[in-house]
């Protein structure tokens, strides 16, 4: 699947989270949403960056307006970036509940940690390494090839 296709597929399966995705597409889909974050910060990044070094505050209207977009585009892409790694969990010929748990367990580790009271950097070190491990071990399950035949479906490169 190409880098644009790739893309496509991406906003037109956005509720889709039965089937599979190729690691192409997976992978094509984070470059563009890499590449989108970047623009996006640079036109965020280089007003902030200039009103600093000058002193004069009046365009950093032009960044809070970028902001607001980084934020909509974030919030855009969860349900279609959590649907694409459920497909592509199912190509690995893993359950997509495995890519429920490594998404939720560092969150609510991380939730634990603020609501503990007393001596918790020990307790956020737990927390850290459980999120180092949970990141390591989805990123090596979208590294994984299509597994065929496999018990999600027929592979569509969707």
């Amino acid at each position: 699947m190409g880098f644009l296709k790739a893309y496509a597929s991406f906003w037109k399966n956005y509720v889709n989270f039965g089937g599979r995705s190729s690691r192409s597409a997976y992978w094509w889909v984070q470059l563009w949403n890499f590449l989108i974050f970047v623009i996006i910060l640079a036109f965020t990044i280089v007003p902030l960056i200039n009103a600093i070094a000058t002193r004069n505050y009046g365009g950093l209207g032009f960044s809070l307006f970028f902001i607001i977009v980084y934020l909509l585009y974030a919030l855009a892409i969860i349900i279609p970036g959590i649907s694409l790694g459920v497909r592509r969990f199912h190509d690995a010929n893993v359950s997509a509940w495995w890519y429920v748990g490594l998404c939720i367990v560092p969150p609510v580790l991380r939730l634990i940690t603020q609501f503990t009271t007393g001596n918790t950097s020990a307790l956020s070190n737990v927390v850290l390494l459980i999120s180092l491990g949970t990141g390591i071990a989805s990123f090596v399950i979208t590294l994984l090839p299509s597994k065929d035949p496999n018990k999600f479906r027929e592979h569509t490169d969707c």
